[in-house]
């Protein structure tokens, strides 16, 4: 489209972008406003009731599920609401706590070792000291571990001598405060696997010890991963066993490298296809174009990047092309034939056609359009131009010779009085024939983009100081250059050169032998 591109009437489920349904948005984290369609974006009093039965049903604010638009019609709507934004947020909080609460019971129950390795069988477990509230485990609900404290004050199951430093591949260990893991292994050296955890901006950097024999995986859950990945499932969508996480798949990796070598390429393509789904499913959900147009097989193509484009636009934006002067057509041509690229014909500051006008002269134009494919340096722009999706495709193209040596400066324009401008720097003791062959050079440098119209004063002195080296004899005022007779043979300007010439002339005959 030439110009100015013009805002869009309709949002992408069809909405009219009327001034009564549009809003203008400025969220913190984009840099600048954008239109937002008002349909799309407020929230109504149903869909307000909806939510606040949702959290009030144990939900929180993570939970909706709402689009972007929606949430800052959200946002809005909290602000012009404050009662009801408060309870919303009472209710969110509430929510959240009897969620954290219901995981910590479940983690609870689900222990069946205390933090040092005891079993919590009934007889050394009191119950008392770990309620249902609790938020964090009590040393002292373990009996063993309560005799152990009131005998030292030390939280130890048994007396063993722990290394400070263990030398295995991988990070350091270090000290390993605990013998055992909830689940009752013990935690030696070959049972220890280190995670780094923080870094990256978070403050220090430590090491969080976990139990292989709970978090490794095992050659049947590898298996099944990979009859997951055989079916083209993508990683994130396959289940991992319980207690293991992506650092257990990525340990197997490591020390398996034959099955590493068979899961890499199926989690790359599996992913990539994860993604091209999900984006043909947005591209599914958008049901008109950005002006309104619906999208229907009739009036959609699919471009070589796999996007679509409407064709009621495009037959919109062929109609209102501008006209093209003789004049830009000629720039264009130069350009081309000077290796400038199609981008920076079509677009930049030194623009010289929009790229519907380019598109338009392609297809209406067969010799501009041969003069183009026969001419343009990038081989990959050439094979784009020629491929079953360009504008005008040649068949049984014959390439024209290639201009050497070319410069990536702006494309030169010529303007009226270049010649004298030109012509007037060179010097004018020089020869008429010598000026030209100055002006010329400096046209070829101009034309073939090696040189900028601001730089040809400079290099036009360089080219002359170049001249005078190879000819010398041709320089005014040089000590080979020849010097007229009437020139001064001295200093004081009362001898002629040719008296002297003369002089020796006479003197040379009188004393020759001949003259005797």
């Amino acid at each position: 489209m030439a110009g100015k591109p013009k805002p869009k009437s309709h949002c992408n489920y069809g909405h009219a972008m009327t001034p009564e349904n549009t809003a203008i948005v400025h969220p913190k984290k984009s840099k600048y406003p954008w239109r937002q369609c008002r349909i799309c974006m407020d929230l109504t009093p149903a869909e307000a009731v909806e939510i606040e039965a949702k959290l009030e049903a144990g939900c929180s604010l993570r939970d909706l599920g709402l689009s972007f638009p929606k949430k800052m019609g959200l946002d809005a709507y909290r602000a012009e609401n404050p009662e009801w934004s408060a309870r919303i947020d009472s209710l969110s909080a509430l929510s959240a706590t009897k969620k954290k609460a219901a995981v910590q019971a479940q983690m609870r129950n689900e222990r069946t070792h205390c933090v040092r390795g005891h079993e919590l069988t009934p007889g050394n477990f009191d119950k008392t000291l770990v309620p249902d509230n609790a938020t964090s485990w009590n040393p002292r609900a373990c009996l063993i571990c309560r005799e152990k404290l009131d005998r030292n004050f030390r939280l130890v199951a048994e007396e063993i001598v722990v290394p400070e430093k263990i030398k295995i591949s991988g990070p350091a260990i270090g000290r390993i405060n605990r013998t055992h893991c909830k689940a009752g292994h013990l935690l030696s050296p070959e049972n220890v696997a280190v995670i780094m955890c923080g870094g990256r901006g978070k403050g220090r950097v430590w090491r969080h010890h976990v139990c292989r024999t709970c978090t490794d995986i095992t050659n049947e859950e590898a298996a099944d991963i990979l009859r997951q990945l055989n079916a083209r499932v993508a990683l994130k969508r396959i289940p991992l066993p319980t207690g293991k996480d992506m650092h257990s798949l990525k340990r197997y990796r490591a020390e398996h490298p034959n099955w590493d070598n068979i899961v890499t390429p199926l989690m790359k393509a599996n992913g990539l296809a994860a993604r091209v789904a999900a984006w043909r499913a947005r591209a599914a959900a958008t049901t008109h174009c950005g002006h309104g147009h619906e999208y229907t097989p009739e009036t959609t193509y699919w471009k070589h990047n796999g996007t679509r484009a409407c064709k009621t636009c495009d037959l919109i934006n062929l109609r209102r092309v501008k006209p093209i002067t003789p004049q830009k057509i000629e720039l264009a041509k130069r350009a081309i034939v000077t290796g400038s690229s199609v981008t920076g014909i079509i677009s930049g500051p030194n623009k010289i056609l929009s790229d519907v006008q380019w598109s338009h002269l392609r297809r209406t134009d067969r010799t501009f359009n041969r003069f183009v494919l026969e001419h343009i340096s990038s081989s990959r722009s050439l094979a784009t131009m020629q491929s079953r999706m360009g504008i005008a495709p040649i068949a049984g193209l014959e390439r024209a010779p290639q201009i050497e040596n070319v410069g990536n400066e702006e494309l030169y324009v010529p303007q009226p009085g270049d010649y004298e401008w030109l012509y007037s720097l060179t010097p004018r003791s020089m020869l008429k024939s010598d000026r030209d062959e100055v002006v010329s050079n400096v046209y070829m440098e101009l034309a073939e983009r090696r040189l900028r119209r601001e730089d040809v004063p400079s290099r036009v002195r360089a080219m002359t100081q170049q001249h005078h080296k190879l000819f010398p004899q041709r320089e005014a005022g040089s000590f080979n250059a020849p010097l007229s007779l009437d020139a001064p043979a001295y200093l004081d300007g009362t001898t002629l050169r040719v008296e002297t010439v003369f002089g020796e002339f006479v003197g040379t005959r009188l004393n020759s032998p001949r003259a005797g």
